[in-house]
């Protein structure tokens, strides 16, 4: 679109801040990716780390940017006519996902030890909605 001088500065201020967070954090990683690790332990705190990461960016993102990455990943969400059911599709390949997944060398229970994982082949399903 096309910006007025005050709203181009404001756009252009607020770019540089995300840029100065995301070096930020690119260097706190690069600088644990340093650190000697000694097992499991690290991975697991490490994993912990990057889900803490996960959730701050996610509770920070703006609707506009959380909608920017839904639509990236092919999400289309229906509403039903009386708003009390979803239905979620999406364009990745998740069957084959889950079958690679269930292939490989890596039992789901590790991958999956904390709960939080759930089936790859979740869309196409209907959801109702709790209000």
């Amino acid at each position: 679109g096309i910006y007025n001088l005050d709203e181009a500065k404001k756009r252009i201020a607020d770019h540089q801040a995300t840029i100065v967070k995301a070096e930020g954090e690119i260097q706190r990683l690069q600088a644990r990716m340093k650190a000697p690790t000694s097992g499991m332990g690290d991975i697991v705190a490490m994993r912990e780390e990057l889900k803490a990461l996960r959730d701050r960016n996610l509770d920070e993102a703006t609707f506009e940017e959380k909608l920017d990455i839904v639509s990236k990943l092919g999400i289309n969400v229906y509403p039903s006519e009386d708003l009390a059911s979803m239905r979620v599709c999406c364009w990745l390949n998740l069957e084959r996902m889950q079958a690679e997944h269930q292939n490989s060398r890596t039992q789901s229970n590790e991958i999956q030890a904390d709960g939080e994982c759930e089936s790859l082949t979740g869309c196409r399903k209907v959801y109702n909605v709790h209000q």
